[in-house]
């Protein structure tokens, strides 16, 4: 959406600042992760991560899936069909 933005706003001749700010919760969490990651790599527009703010995402997948079991839940009072089922999965 930045580029975009500032593709728009070049065309409009208006300045727009390349200074950007990342913000994401749970699976946003994880996006701004990836999406700073990208930036630092792949960045060809002088893009300046001046904040970054991932939060309560699940960064280490394989801890997260083996704390799934062990918890001592009925699973049949959180989970519905076809999550429930396929738990093993």
């Amino acid at each position: 959406m930045h580029l975009a933005a500032a593709e728009y706003f070049r065309s409009e001749n208006i300045p727009f600042s390349n200074k950007v700010t990342i913000g994401g919760y749970s699976m946003g969490g994880m996006g701004v992760v990836s999406l700073h990651r990208h930036i630092e790599q792949y960045d060809t527009a002088g893009l300046i991560v001046e904040s970054s703010y991932p939060g309560g995402g699940v960064y280490d997948l394989g801890m997260a899936i083996d704390y799934w079991y062990g918890l001592d839940l009925d699973y049949t009072q959180v989970f519905v069909d076809p999550l429930l089922s396929n738990m093993d999965d």
